[in-house]
């Protein structure tokens, strides 16, 4: 999934294209484990989040919001879940955590 992912262009990238992608392969995956979604943003979503992410909760994933930087909406983040702020996180960008990400 990875390898595929760093394929496409921004223009490819839709958030509820790659919420539904990573269901499919997460479940197809990791049906021995809890499967995992870290969902990382930088920007504000053109697409909604709330029917893929419901979709994803729904068959067992958890998911992990993780907001980037300063022009995320964390009400976006919140929406990927339920309605607490469980498993949402922000992370202020510097040269060193642009670096690692």
């Amino acid at each position: 999934m990875a390898q595929g992912v760093s394929n496409l262009t921004d223009e490819e990238i839709s958030d509820d294209v790659s919420i539904s992608s990573s269901r499919l392969w997460l479940l197809s995956t990791f049906l021995r484990h809890e499967p995992v979604l870290i969902a990382m943003t930088d920007g504000i979503s053109k697409d909604s989040v709330v029917g893929p992410s419901r979709d994803l909760r729904n068959a067992g994933v958890r998911i992990l919001a993780l907001g980037l930087g300063k022009r995320f909406r964390r009400t976006q983040l919140i929406q990927t879940k339920t309605t607490t702020s469980e498993d949402i996180y922000s992370v202020r960008l510097t040269s060193e955590t642009s670096r690692v990400l």
